[in-house]
Protein backbone atom coordinates (compact mmCIF):
# COMPACT_ATOMS: atom_id res chain seq x y z
CA UNK A 1 0.00 0.00 0.00
CA UNK A 2 1.53 3.35 -1.00
CA UNK A 3 2.23 5.82 1.79
CA UNK A 4 1.06 9.42 1.78
CA UNK A 5 3.63 12.23 1.68
CA UNK A 6 2.82 12.91 5.36
CA UNK A 7 3.47 9.24 6.20
CA UNK A 8 6.79 9.39 4.33
CA UNK A 9 7.76 12.48 6.33
CA UNK A 10 6.76 10.60 9.49
CA UNK A 11 9.09 7.73 8.60
CA UNK A 12 11.98 10.13 7.92
CA UNK A 13 11.27 11.96 11.18
CA UNK A 14 11.07 8.70 13.15
CA UNK A 15 14.46 7.65 11.73
CA UNK A 16 15.98 10.99 12.72
CA UNK A 17 14.60 10.84 16.28
CA UNK A 18 15.87 7.28 16.67
CA UNK A 19 19.27 8.16 15.18
CA UNK A 20 19.06 5.57 12.40
CA UNK A 21 22.38 5.43 10.53
CA UNK A 22 21.74 6.85 7.05
CA UNK A 23 24.68 4.97 5.49
CA UNK A 24 23.66 1.87 3.53
CA UNK A 25 25.22 -1.25 5.09
CA UNK A 26 25.90 -2.71 1.62
CA UNK A 27 27.22 0.10 -0.58
CA UNK A 28 28.03 2.72 2.11
CA UNK A 29 26.17 5.45 0.17
CA UNK A 30 23.64 7.85 1.69
CA UNK A 31 20.33 8.21 -0.09
CA UNK A 32 17.07 6.46 0.59
CA UNK A 33 13.52 6.33 -0.74
CA UNK A 34 10.60 5.43 1.49
CA UNK A 35 8.69 2.66 -0.27
CA UNK A 36 5.33 1.12 0.49
CA UNK A 37 3.69 -0.36 3.54
CA UNK A 38 3.58 -4.11 3.02
CA UNK A 39 1.89 -6.87 4.98
CA UNK A 40 3.55 -10.26 5.28
CA UNK A 41 1.48 -13.22 6.38
CA UNK A 42 2.83 -15.79 8.78
CA UNK A 43 3.94 -19.09 7.29
CA UNK A 44 3.20 -20.92 10.54
CA UNK A 45 0.27 -22.76 8.98
CA UNK A 46 -3.05 -22.10 7.30
CA UNK A 47 -4.92 -21.79 10.58
CA UNK A 48 -2.80 -18.77 11.53
CA UNK A 49 -3.04 -17.24 8.06
CA UNK A 50 -6.81 -17.47 8.19
CA UNK A 51 -6.75 -15.47 11.42
CA UNK A 52 -4.92 -12.68 9.61
CA UNK A 53 -1.72 -12.90 11.63
CA UNK A 54 1.25 -11.25 10.07
CA UNK A 55 3.35 -8.11 10.18
CA UNK A 56 3.08 -4.67 8.60
CA UNK A 57 6.41 -3.31 7.41
CA UNK A 58 7.66 -0.16 5.75
CA UNK A 59 10.14 -0.49 2.90
CA UNK A 60 13.14 1.85 2.86
CA UNK A 61 15.14 1.45 -0.36
CA UNK A 62 18.75 2.48 -1.01
CA UNK A 63 18.85 4.83 -4.00
CA UNK A 64 22.23 3.42 -5.11
CA UNK A 65 22.26 -0.38 -4.69
CA UNK A 66 18.50 -0.91 -4.13
CA UNK A 67 18.91 -2.76 -0.84
CA UNK A 68 15.52 -2.86 0.90
CA UNK A 69 15.36 -2.42 4.66
CA UNK A 70 12.13 -3.24 6.46
CA UNK A 71 10.90 -1.35 9.52
CA UNK A 72 7.99 -2.44 11.69
CA UNK A 73 5.00 -0.34 10.63
CA UNK A 74 2.95 0.03 13.84
CA UNK A 75 5.64 1.72 15.98
CA UNK A 76 6.14 4.31 13.23
CA UNK A 77 2.67 4.77 11.71
CA UNK A 78 0.48 3.61 14.58
CA UNK A 79 -2.99 2.42 13.59
CA UNK A 80 -2.37 3.17 9.89
CA UNK A 81 -0.07 0.16 9.71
Amino acid sequence: MPLTKDDEKGVVGWCAVHEVDAQCPMCRKNGWTVGELIRVQSDAGLENQNKGQGASMIQVICDHCKLILLFAGPPILGDKA
